[in-house]
This record gives structure tokens, sequence and C-alpha cells, in this order.
């Protein structure tokens, strides 16, 4: 029975043993290569093929034999090539190396190969001899990659090389770029080794075409497997070290900095008191005045992530040459206007934010400082003052259409809620009046003040509700036709309204639509409006969907919590008639947008993408082996983000950081994203198609092409994410369908169910007990849940991140706070100057400058970026034609998604997307260059 059982198990882990020929020492290695790889590589194709046919019944009722090697082996030399990354290396270091007297021997890089097969007798994977790689002291290569020959040696009966091992004997850490064996086995490491004395275990690299579920691990490797995941999940204890590559879970207890004092202290962010996603644990002292929160990062201690998820070159040089050129920007705006500023730092005049930009007719000229060598030292001089205002000054936002009056034009507040910055909070309006879900006796009546006489006179003669008369006598019919004739004829100049009003109603024709903040932000807003010059109303805004197909905004709530029951707690604004609502009318747009610049930046961009996106990279990297083909797959799309979430936990979300700085919510920023957090999001409704349907902005059609039929047909971020989502699902499906032939192979798969598993109970473990969780157990289940993990990566990020500057860089109509509440109709200080109270209700014009100069730097490509359609790591797949189909058909159809997107740009049927004054929409144009380009779908949350 035990015999029997080993059998089991050794079946399960696929493998085969080949007996190879003798081979004389004296024929050319080529020769064993050619037999030893490719010939194998052939008949594992087979195996594989016949593999994905068979179903896991016939696996456990399989009986293996193992072969002997009937001849007696001889040693072999092997040749390999190893790429390691040219290191930048100063000159006192050079010397360093060049004076050092260690011993040699005591020195250089450590290799030993590992075969997929095991030795029948011992029952252990075949090694090859240990081969050491010794660097010269002074390296004379320029360029930015460095090639080194080294010789293994096998046994004839080796088999293939399935993985490499590595020991730095070095004193410092080396990145090891890729290891190819005879021109054949290619490793592509991409990796740092560190040092042995910091870390003695050794690296394990597995070659690229080793793609395997864990039933399928042939046995030389399957030891391998286990151990480098075992390094991966660490022991969850002590401070990680930058050199580290542990993948491990906490809560956000590091946010705050208590002991700089109170104002400095944050709720920790994860537990039952307050859900939260978890991020990747740094393991840092605690605080001294605060055992259960974490030390903050400073220069000693850098914030820790995984020592191959650190940010490439290009990436921190992009970044860095932002933050110069945000601060030269800065600097030269606070000298030229010091005068100005010691007075007051309002802005006074709409020509003073028109002058913080360049004039479009200028852009792409040469500017006085580019052509300073051609001039003699006199016109130098001359041109200083010049050169310097220009310097000083920003790019036109180009995805807005900017008046000079600097207000917010009706028709493009519309276009925006569909194809700017945040087109994920728009949703069809249900129920009139809106109604609320929060608690009436702490917040006030749950009933909307707004009524239907607010908004009747600006739908195109439609009522709100439907209107039902059932009545027998004829006398009292034609009494009420002419009554309502006489009421409601001079509102809709349309008689027609009383024949049929079944047809005018614009609630079931589904004709409004609603931005709705009441319920995010009123639970706050005593907090946030005791914060100085921080005011804030929650706001709900109601839009018509139009004959031409736009939105046109039609109504503004602004409530404010109930000091008292007979106090007003709410405000309707109207659009306008006269001068004075003319200015409360743009008051109350720019309100809705400061209150849509908080929704999309901490809601819909950190917490649905860049937080709830961490737990599944952590847990992929703990549970998924590098040879699992669901990593592979995901591998591009995690690129980068561990990283950018830790330096967001060190700039921009922390105490004081950058996001409570300038967001209206202040300190009270990430508790907003907590209650969304436990009271909204939903990981089953985060793709494309069931956010939709949420929102009540599609309905599901078989008929269409997609499988929905969107309400509003212009909807640009709808129609351009549906044909990358469809892309992305086709890939996927074929890629898992071909993994995962039948359903049992997704059951069984260990590693891929404890990656879920541990996605959900540990890095959401605050609602992980919900009903929604979708379960695992398909193919169809794993296509769908990988379709939204790379569509949330992918594309919704784009759409969220790469545009903040071109929509979010005109701050007259997208302030990220607010400095002053509504005021009433019979307010005097607004009634005397009413442009004044709009203008020096704007945020001041130097945190202006510097916010602009932030959402320059957030929505920069670096020049190493990588976009959706592009991998460089296909010859992964070089054994399974199948998928390297796939993935050439994906990026020919993303090709054509980017002339489609094109197209639509061009078309004047589209007025969101096309028209005079009207932005082209390029958020989810696939590709891009490097810079400020306002469009760019990357495969991964890289910035």
């Amino acid at each position: 029975m035990a015999r029997t059982m080993r059998a089991v198990s050794s079946f399960m882990e696929m493998d085969k043993y080949f007996s190879f020929p003798t081979l004389s020492t004296s024929g050319h290695i080529s020769h064993f290569a050619d037999f030893l790889f490719l010939g194998k590589k052939k008949r594992s194709q087979k195996m594989m093929r016949k593999l994905r046919t068979t179903t896991v019944a016939s696996l456990i009722f399989y009986n293996p034999v193992v072969e002997t090697v009937a001849e007696k082996s001889v040693k072999l030399k092997i040749l390999a090539e190893m790429t390691l990354r040219n290191p930048e290396i100063d000159y006192w270091e050079k010397m360093l190396r060049f004076l050092d007297n260690t011993d040699s021997s005591l020195k250089g890089l450590v290799f030993q190969l590992v075969s997929t097969h095991i030795d029948p007798r011992t029952m252990k994977a075949n090694l090859s001899n240990e081969a050491t790689l010794e660097l010269p002291k002074i390296n004379k290569t320029e360029g930015k990659q460095v090639f080194y020959k080294l010789e293994f040696q096998v046994d004839s009966n080796f088999g293939v090389p399935g993985a490499i091992t590595v020991i730095n004997k070095y004193q410092k850490e080396l990145f090891l770029e890729s290891v190819t064996i005879e021109g054949v086995v290619q490793f592509a490491c991409d990796s740092w080794v560190q040092p042995d004395k910091i870390h003695p275990e050794k690296r394990i690299f597995f070659s690229n075409k080793q793609v395997y579920l864990p039933c399928q691990t042939p046995l030389g490797l399957k030891d391998l497997r286990d151990m480098e995941l075992e390094q991966l999940r660490g022991d969850g204890k002590g401070v990680r070290k930058l050199s580290d590559r542990i993948y491990d879970y906490d809560v956000y207890n590091d946010l705050g900095n208590p002991d700089k004092g109170v104002e400095y202290s944050r709720p920790t962010l994860g537990g039952e008191n307050c859900p939260y996603p978890r991020r990747c644990r740094t393991g840092r002292r605690p605080n001294n005045s605060d055992d259960n929160t974490e030390s903050p990062v400073n220069e000693e201690l850098p914030i820790y992530v995984p020592r191959d998820e650190a940010l490439d070159e290009s990436k921190t040089k992009a970044v860095d040459e932002g933050k110069l050129k945000g601060l030269v920007k800065n600097v030269i705006h606070k000298l030229s206007n010091v005068s100005t500023m010691m007075k007051s730092d309002s802005i006074k005049d709409f020509s003073e934010v028109n002058s913080l930009y360049k004039e479009r007719s200028l852009l792409g000229v040469q500017t006085p400082i580019e052509n300073w060598r051609r001039l003699p030292l006199p016109s130098i001089l001359s041109k200083i003052p010049l050169s310097i205002t220009e310097i000083s000054k920003f790019d036109p936002p180009k995805g807005i259409s900017r008046a000079a009056s600097c207000c917010l034009r009706d028709e493009e507040f519309g276009r925006l809620t569909l194809r700017g910055l945040n087109p994920l909070s728009i949703e069809r309006l249900k129920v009139f009046p809106p109604v609320s879900k929060l608690n009436p006796s702490i917040y006030g009546p749950q009933e909307s003040s707004l009524r239907e006489e607010h908004i009747v006179g600006y739908l195109n003669g439609m009522t709100v509700q439907q209107v039902r008369v059932c009545v027998t006598d004829h006398s009292f019919l034609l009494l009420l036709l002419a009554f309502s004739y006489c009421v409601f004829f001079p509102l809709f100049q349309s008689p027609l309204l009383l024949v049929n009003p079944r047809h005018f109603q614009a609630l079931e024709e589904k004709k409004l639509f609603i931005l709705d903040y009441h319920d995010i932000y009123l639970p706050f807003l005593n907090r946030i409006n005791a914060l100085g010059e921080r005011k804030a109303h929650a706001t709900r805004t109601i839009f018509f969907l139009n004959p031409l197909g736009t939105l046109k905004p039609i109504a503004i709530e602004l409530s404010l919590p109930p000091m008292d029951m007979n106090s007003p707690s709410k405000q309707v604004v109207t659009p306008p008639v006269d001068d004075t609502s003319y200015w409360l009318w743009q008051l109350a747009k720019v309100h809705v947008c400061s209150n849509d610049a908080g929704a999309h930046q901490l809601i819909h961009h950190w917490l649905r993408v860049h937080a709830c996106m961490e737990p599944f990279i952590i847990a992929a990297h703990r549970q998924l082996s590098v040879m699992h083909p669901v990593y592979k797959l995901l591998k591009p799309h995690m690129r980068d983000t561990l990283a950018i979430n830790a330096q967001a936990r060190k700039v921009l979300i922390n105490a004081k950081g950058i996001i409570e700085s300038y967001f209206s919510p202040g300190k009270y920023c990430l508790e907003i994203t907590q209650s969304v957090y436990r009271d909204w999001w939903r990981f089953d409704l985060e793709g494309l198609p069931a956010d939709l349907i949420r929102r009540g902005m599609a309905e599901p059609d078989p008929t269409q092409k997609h499988g929905l039929r969107l309400l509003i047909e212009d909807y640009p971020y709808a129609n351009d994410g549906l044909l990358i989502w469809s892309a992305v699902e086709t890939l996927v499906r074929t890629y898992v369908n071909y993994y995962y032939p039948e359903a049992s192979l997704v059951q069984y798969d260990t590693e891929l169910q404890a990656c879920y598993n541990e996605f959900i109970n540990v890095g959401h473990a605050d609602v992980s007990h919900a009903d929604w969780w979708p379960k695992l157990s398909t193919p169809e289940d794993l296509a769908s849940f990988l379709t939204t993990i790379i569509w949330i990566v992918t594309a919704e990020h784009a759409a969220l991140n790469y545009g903040q500057y071109h929509y979010g860089g005109f701050i007259p109509h997208r302030p990220p706070y607010m400095r002053k509440l509504m005021p009433s109709k019979g307010n005097g200080d607004f009634l005397a100057d009413p442009q004044g109270h709009f203008l020096s209700s704007l945020p001041s014009l130097s945190e202006t400058t510097y916010f602009m100069s932030v959402l320059d730097i957030l929505s920069t490509h670096s020049m190493d970026e990588e976009y959706i359609g592009y991998r460089k790591d296909l010859s992964t797949w070089g054994g399974d034609p199948e998928i390297i189909e796939a993935f050439y058909k994906f990026s020919m159809e993303i090709k054509k998604i980017e002339k489609e997107i094109e197209r639509r740009n061009a078309d004047p049927k589209l007025s969101s997307r096309c028209g005079p004054g009207v932005a082209a929409y390029e958020l989810l144009l696939p590709s891009s260059g490097p810079g400020v380009t306002g469009r760019g779908v990357t495969n991964s949350i890289s910035m």
C-alpha cells in the first residue's frame, strides 16, 4: 500500500525519467545538447498535451514506472553564459576593489544546475558540480550589461536543467539578469542576489520554459519549488531589511507619527473596528508613545519593499525630475509674487489663474532659455526675466476647454462626468427624491430636499414621476384636462403631455442621472469644517440626458449636518436666471467638483485600485510559484505596485502628507475610504460590466456586442473600456482553458486555491465573511477573477491616473478643496462682490501651483513603461504555440482598439469626444510615449 501511495504521489508530481545512451567523451558537447534538450523538449510537449486532456481520476490510478540508467554515465562539460547588470561604481569604490587583498577563494558567484530528473537510487534531483564565477576587480565594460562564460560538469544522464542555484560570496548585492545553458535552456533571473553573509540560503531560479501546475512539477524541482515559496513567505517576525525578499501582511498602522504630537496621530486601518485591506509588512519598531503603531519612515530607515519590487532607476529618475521641475516652478512663482503674497495669497482675478499657463500658440516653440548659447552676453541678460517667467509656467491642460472666465460651463460639466478624471461615480437615478441610507436620528431626514418643482422645467416637456389617471366620469376628465392645460402649459410649452403622460416620464425613461456624495461626506462634515480653511458640503447633482445624448446638470443639493431640527441643513441650487443666481450656480458646481476630486482620489483611485490590489500581489508571491501558469500570466501586471504604494504611505496618504494637505477631508481622508470599504466595496462588482450594471449605466443585453446596452450611448470611458475588457477576457479565457481544461484541475490546484483563500481571508480579512465573494471552482470562475484583476491594474488605473494633470490641472474647474461654504442669496458680502467670493473660495495661488506640480508628477510615464499588449517574456511559452498565438492575437487586438478609439475621437456624431472646443478622449489609448501625455494603458499600477 505504501508503495502504491508513493507511486500515486510521484505521478501527481508529473515527472518521467529518461535514460540516455552513453556519449563518447570525445563527442562534441553540442551533440549532447541536441539530444538532451531538443529531444526532451519534443517529448515534453507531447507529454504536456496529453496531460492537459487527462482527468484527475486517471492520474490517481496511473502507476508510473521509474526507468533506471542501464549504461554507465560519463562526465560532460556544459557551457553557460551569465549576464549581470553593470553597476555604476564611483571612484572610491573602484579604488577599494583594486586594493582589496581578500582571499579570492572566498569570493565569487557560486552556481549549480539542478535537473528536472531525480536519481532513482537516491531519489534526489540530479546536480551539476558547483561552478564559481569570479568577477574582475576592475570592470572595463561600458555598457549596461556584462557577459561572462562559465563551465559546468554533469553526468551524461543528468537530464534537462530545470533550475539553477546561486550563492553570492561578494560583499555587495549583484543583479543577475539571465543565464543561458548551451544557447538552449534560458533562465530569466532579473533579480538581486544578496551576499551570503546577509542571506545564506541559496537563490533559486527556474528556467523560462518551466510552466507547471503544482501536480505537474517534475520531481527534481518539487523541493526547490516549495523551498522558494517558503523563502518568500518569511516567518512574520522582526524588522524587514531592505535586502529581504519577504512578502507578508500588516494593517495600516504606519500613517501617523504620534511621537510628534496628537495632531500627527492617526487611527489604525485594518481590524474588526476599522475594516481595511492589508498592506505589505515592514516590521519597523513601534512609536514610543503608542506600541500599536509603527514608527514612520525616515532617511536612516527608508521604507521596505521586497528587494525586487523596488523601483527601477528610470522610474525613480522620472519622479525626481518631476519633483525638481515642480520645485523650480513653485520657487520662481513665490519669488515673483512675494510682494503680493505678503498681503494675501488669494486669487484676485481670473487673469492670475490664466497667467500660470503657457500660451497654446507657443507650445513646441523654443523659449529664450533654449537659445541663450547663440546670444551675446547683453542679450542674455535682457532675456533673463522673460526666461524665468517661461520656466515657471505650466503646459495648459488638454483634457478640458478653458474659457477666459475660468468658470465651468454646464456642457463641459456634463461631459466630464462621462469622460473626465472620474467617470466611475455617475449613476442612473432610480428613486426621486433621492434617499439616504444614513441613520436619520444622527444625520437628519433620509429624504432629499430636491423636489419635482426644482427640475421639471429642465426636462424638455417630461415629468419626473409617472402620472396615472383612472376615471370613468368623462365630464370630470375634461375638467381635469382643462385645468392641467392651464397650469402646466406655461411650463412645458407642450399640450401633448396631457394626451399620454406615460410617454413623458423621465425616471422610467431612464433620462435622469446623479452624482451622489451625500452619504460619503455628511458623517465627516462637522469635523472637516472645523479644520480652519476647509469647507465642504455633501452634494447631490441631478443630470438630464438630453436628446443630443449629453448630460445637462439641472439641480444641485448641498447638505450640512443639521444643527437642530429647525435650522435648514440642505440648500438646492438650480441653473441661473440672473447675475446672482449665476454665481451661486458656479459656486455649487465647484463644490460638487471638489467632492468629486476627493471621491476620485480617495475612493476610486487609492482604495479600489491601489489598496485593494496590494493584498492580491502579496498573496500571489507567497503562494504561487514562478513556474505556475497564473503567476506567469500576471507577472507584468504586478510590477512596481508595492513600491508605489509604499511611497504613497510615505508622502501621499501619511499624516500631514500631500493628500491630507490638499483635499477637503484633511486628516479624515483615509477614514472616508475606510467607511466606503466597509459599506460599499465588493470585489464581485469590480469588473467593468458588473460596475456599469451596479450603477445603472448599462443593462444586460445578449444582442449587443459586449452583452450590455449602455443607457448613455456616448459614454467614452465605458465605450473604450469595454473594448479593452473584451480583449483581456478573450485572452484570459484562452489561457485558462489551455491549462485548466476541466474544473477538477482548478479545484485541486493547491497553490491557486491557497492564493485565492489568502487573498480573501488574510488580505481582506475584515470582509472575508461576506457572501458576495466569488467561488473559484471552475475555469470560468478563474477566467472571470483574472480578467477583473487585469482590468483593474491596467485600464481602470490608467483612466484614473494618467489624466490627473490634464483633467485636474485647472483648479477653478476642479479644486481639491474649498475655503468657504455656499453663501445664501441674501449674504451681503456675496452680493457686493460675487466673483470675488467665488475666487476667494478657491485654494490660494501658491497652493494651486504646488498641487499642479504634484498632479504633473503623478501623471508622468517613465521611459521604461510597459503598456498593455506588450510582453517581453513570451519565450516562457516557447513550448506552447497555442499560448504564443493567443498573446499575438491579443497584441493585434490592442492595436485595433487604438485605431478604433482614434476613429471615435474624430467622429462628429460623438459630441462627448469630438467637436469645437472638445478634447479627444485618450485616457484609454493603449500606447504612449514618456512624459505627461494623458494617454497610455500601462501593464500595472506603476505610478
